[in-house]
């Protein structure tokens, strides 16, 4: 259930206001109906726009925003009662096959319980934004901005013993062969972006109109989603924390189209990016690979570089021509053509991360697929 609240004020000529608040209620139930999250949680929000120079030219725009995440479905599937038998099998040297039982939990063992730990994952953000018109429909803007996530729903696990280097479980606590999670939002548990925005901006006159943006930005954190890695190995936390997946250094995108005569209009869009980080994973427990040497996003044998082990730089243009027929027909029928990708080109993909040793059928570093090259396709559209 959520509530929100908001204002406007202009307490000066030039000066306008919005606060707000949110005021949110999240309770998770299992299928046994027990209630095993309860939160109650107030969002305060602030934004001002300000016309800085006083003619209506120069707007600066300010904020501050926490939005509150009251959680997926499969938070609530995670905590639940379990309702079918789970077999943790290891991996056989001499069959090759996980076909050794390291231990079975029947549907009435509770493997996973909670903690009272029950703070609010929230992405606290801030935002500042100059935007000038340099003549008639056309500006430039800087945007700078700031988005920290805390407190992810995450897990631990409480019962397993683990050797000194955590590629191998070497006990339990309790005595019985069990995985023991304990769920809370860990202070740990978090993520932050940053990025600096350079916009230019047309609206449509003159029969054009043009967006065009470059991003510098930064991702970091945990891995993405909720119940990672994080906190089960207490081996590997220290690598856990790194770039994201989402930490695309460079970002360019331009949209723009231009009227002809004849109800013709041509249009194109742009789109350039770096490429992302990826981890170097080795052989762990129970054979999987799911074993850290060095933080995600760097290369063991690189630690010093974070640029090593990066996805290719990505580039896309593409093209769309509309002919508006009313002029024509007298109704309004439209033919829509599109070129994705028009200069055709394919990027490396289904790239393998696993350290698998050499001379088998993949090895680490390289890529066994393509990206998809250019495509088209023509259609009409009936308005009324």
């Amino acid at each position: 259930i959520g509530v929100f609240l908001q204002d406007s004020c202009k307490v000066l000529k030039t000066l306008t206001i919005k606060p707000g608040i949110r005021f949110d209620y999240v309770m998770i139930n299992t299928d046994m109906v027990d209630k095993i999250i309860e939160l109650k949680t107030t969002s305060p929000r602030i934004n001002i726009a300000w016309d800085a120079t006083g003619d209506g030219n120069t707007v600066v725009r300010a904020g501050y925003n926490r939005y509150v995440d009251p959680a997926w479905f499969n938070v609530a599937s995670f905590l639940g009662v379990r309702t079918f038998p789970q077999e943790t099998m290891e991996y056989n040297p001499a069959t090759g096959q996980y076909d050794i039982v390291v231990s079975r939990d029947d549907p009435d063992q509770q493997i996973v319980v909670g903690s009272d730990d029950n703070t609010a994952p929230h992405a606290d953000e801030f935002t500042i934004e100059v935007e000038r018109e340099l003549f008639t429909d056309f500006s430039l803007a800087i945007n700078a901005l700031y988005r920290e996530y805390k407190y992810s729903y995450e897990d631990d696990e409480v019962n397993e013993i683990w050797n000194q280097d955590g590629t191998d479980i070497i006990g339990y606590k309790s005595g019985d062969e069990h995985y023991i999670y304990r769920t809370k939002n860990p202070r740990e548990a978090w993520r932050r972006y940053w990025g600096l925005e350079f916009k230019v901006r047309k609206n449509f006159s003159d029969n054009w109109q043009l967006n065009g943006s470059y991003t510098y930005s930064r991702s970091q954190g945990i891995g993405e989603g909720y119940w990672t890695a994080l906190m089960d190995n207490p081996r590997q936390n220290e690598f856990m924390w790194s770039w994201s997946s989402f930490d695309r250094r460079h970002q360019v995108k331009i949209d723009g189209s231009y009227h002809l005569p004849y109800g013709i209009e041509l249009g194109a869009s742009i789109y350039w990016r770096t490429g992302m980080p990826y981890s170097k994973w080795f052989q762990g427990y129970m054979g999987s690979w799911n074993h850290l040497k060095t933080m995600r996003g760097y290369d063991p044998d690189h630690p010093d570089n974070d640029f090593w082990n990066r996805t290719p730089d990505v580039m896309l243009i593409d093209l769309k021509v509309v002919w508006d027929m009313k002029e024509l027909t007298g109704q309004q029928i439209d033919i829509i053509a599109r070129m994705m990708n028009v200069m055709h080109l394919r990027y490396k993909s289904d790239l393998e991360t696993n350290a698998y040793p050499p001379g088998g059928d993949r090895e680490y570093g390289r890529y066994y697929s393509m990206s998809d090259g250019f495509s088209a396709e023509l259609g009409v559209r009936y308005r009324y």
